[in-house]
This record gives C-alpha cells, structure tokens and sequence, in this order.
C-alpha cells in the first residue's frame, strides 16, 4: 500500500497502522519511536499499532502485508524529533484500504474540506480512481453519527460535494467520512 498525504502546520508527520481494526492508541509527546515501513517491525504503540512513518514527506509505500486483510490508518502532524516531539492529537487523518484490490480500485488519500473552520457550510473536494457510488456520514467528537446522504454514483476524477449547516449540531469538531466502493476516507472539520 502507498499512502500520499498532504503536509499540514506541523514539521514532520507519523503513520501508524493496525491491521483488521482502527488504529486505537496515540503517540505520547515526547516519545521516540522507530519507524519502519515493513509492517510489524516498527515501534508498537499500544497492542497491534505499528509506525511505518516518521519523518518530513508526504507519501510512503507500506511492505510486509497479508493479502485479504483490512489495514487502518492513522496520520498524525508533530513538532520536534525523538523523544522532544509535541502531537496533534485532536484530529488524526483516518482511513482504511484492503491489501489486495487492484491498483485501480485501491482507494487514494486525497479529500480536503474548505473552509476549515467553517460557520454555515463546507466544500468537500476528492479524488475518485474509478466511477463510484458515495455516501458521506458526519460523526460527532463522541463518535456518534449525526447525518448520513448518499450522492449515487459520480464519475472518476475530481469531484465536490457542499455540506451546509444541516450535516452538523452545535459548534464543534466534527468527522466527515465519505465512504466509496473499495474504501473510506476521513477527515476532521471543526463547526464556530
């Protein structure tokens, strides 16, 4: 699996990755952690969570996995080196991809939604590889599902999609997930 991500505020980023269930425990700040991007030979954080990335770019080819297996993601921004590193911790990138899809129907990491912050509505821009029919679901901080709509089939390539203030409640930190055939893509948003 190739992961590409885009670079955010922080100076270096971290990949971790869990096979057969979301990544399920943080980086602690001032850590040190060796990573490695054979699956299962990086430092463990927790039980089964495995860095395969610790350092400045923005994409890494992920080797050592099982084919039919679901392996989740978690990309997280950091300031500092070995064990003087600070996380962001509120917002990780999330996704998951199944070893074994062809190329072309393996999901890419490509979503972003503007304005983030927003008040009244965001714009949802994303990259599909194949045609797709596409379902976006808004979760709260909790993890409780706030909204749900299903936008049919769209074509490959760029697409976009607006969410207005209805997808969410109060202000606050929302996940938007868009799930496609053969993946699901997360981002955090956060509502003033």
């Amino acid at each position: 699996i190739t992961l590409n991500f885009t670079k955010g505020n922080g100076m270096r980023r971290i990949v971790i990755i869990r096979a057969n269930a979301p990544v399920n425990e943080n980086p602690a700040d001032t850590g040190f952690y060796n990573a490695n991007p054979v699956f299962g030979t990086g430092s463990q954080i927790g039980s089964g969570n495995f860095v395969v990335y610790a350092d400045t770019g923005s994409s890494v080819k992920i080797t050592g996995l099982t084919f039919g297996t679901n392996y989740f993601y978690s990309i997280y921004e950091y300031n500092g080196i070995g064990g003087y590193s600070n996380y962001l911790l509120t917002a990780p990138l999330t996704g998951f991809s199944k070893v074994g899809l062809p190329a072309s129907e393996a999901p890419q990491f490509n979503f972003v939604g503007y304005p983030n912050p927003f008040h009244s509505a965001i714009q949802l821009d994303f990259e599909l590889l194949n045609p797709s029919s596409v379902t976006i679901v808004v979760y709260d901080i909790l993890g409780r599902e706030i909204k749900s709509g299903s936008f049919g089939k769209m074509p490959k390539g760029q697409n976009q999609l607006l969410l207005d203030e209805t997808y969410f409640g109060n202000p606050g930190t929302y996940y938007i997930r868009i799930y496609f055939e053969g993946g699901c893509l997360q981002n955090p948003a956060v509502k003033y």
